[in-house]
């Protein structure tokens, strides 16, 4: 799955109101307190990525996010990082840093974070994990100044949690698109919810030698990071565009075009929208739906 990547090398940290005196947990020699799962604030990966650190520490955070599978060397700029606050505040100076050797890639709304992973976890996590499932992370921020001023952090995984599935988000995601899409585009659309995570959209716009054309989508077979929206040759249209993930064949069409029906199978869907501030929250909306399909093992 290609994705526009966004290396997780937080040169960034986060305004602390309180104490950063957590213990090291099951790492570190010198326990004060192991963490427990609430001790981990839900955040969420671009957030903790907004926020300006101004002090040296420690924070743990629940990140909800799209597991990828893929591994591959810690990079340069999460190890110097990591090795840096471990030389400066974790005391025992390889507490952490002989636990991170690798980093695996997740998916926060379609844009793919490499985060270091306990090496220890990888092989759970590719073994109860797929492609495309949710998963909760539950890490660590450490942040250190260094001696020219420059602050260093890294996001480090200690554990992870499977996301239990929930009907409820999926059927709240496609409603919204079936009640907000038609009259949002331009066309004479009618759209229906045919199953868990499936769409079929009637369009009955008079078009050249097309009297009425249906899509099926398959919402688990879509891309998040390819829902885009752009302007149309038209003057003044948008262009909604809904691609699915390679070799997914999550499109279905047919044409009535006054005579036998034309009927396949393709990668693209779009549509056009007058408005481009609609286009845009129709384009999260499908994106959302998308994630929530992704996370959720939906039943009939």
């Amino acid at each position: 799955m290609k994705h526009k990547s966004l290396q997780l090398m937080l040169l960034l940290g986060l305004a602390l109101s309180g104490s950063l005196a957590y213990g090291q947990g099951s790492l570190g020699h010198n326990t004060k307190k192991a963490r427990t799962l609430e001790d981990y604030k839900p955040f969420t990966l671009k957030n903790i990525a907004a926020k300006d650190s101004k002090r040296d520490g420690l924070l743990p955070f629940r990140v909800r996010v799209i597991f990828e599978g893929s591994a591959r060397p810690i990079s340069k700029t999460s190890n110097d990082a990591l090795h840096h606050w471990a030389q400066c505040c974790a005391g025992s100076p390889d507490s952490y840093t002989k636990f991170y050797f690798n980093e695996m890639d997740f998916v926060e709304n379609g844009v793919v974070y490499w985060l270091p992973v306990q090496d220890s976890l990888i092989p759970d996590l590719q073994r109860e994990l797929k492609p495309g499932e949710a998963v909760d992370l539950f890490l660590i921020r450490v942040s250190a100044r260094r001696t020219n001023g420059k602050r260093s952090s890294v996001l480090l995984v200690e554990k992870f949690q499977r996301v239990e599935p929930n009907n409820d988000h999926a059927k709240e995601s496609l409603n919204w698109i079936k009640v907000n899409l038609p009259s949002y585009s331009d066309k004479k659309l009618k759209v229906e919810i045919t199953g868990p995570c499936q769409l079929r959209i009637t369009d009955s716009s008079s078009r050249a030698g097309v009297s009425k054309g249906i899509i099926w989508i398959n919402l688990i077979g879509f891309e998040p990071s390819k829902v885009s929206v752009g302007p149309q040759q038209v003057r003044g249209m948008w262009e909604l565009s809904l691609h699915t993930i390679a070799d997914k064949h999550a499109i279905r069409f047919m044409l009535y075009q006054g005579g036998p029906a034309e009927g396949g199978e393709t990668n693209k869907y779009s549509l056009t929208i007058p408005v481009k501030e609609k286009a845009e929250a129709m384009a999260e909306g499908f994106r959302r739906a998308i994630n929530v399909c992704a996370v959720d093992e939906v039943a009939p």
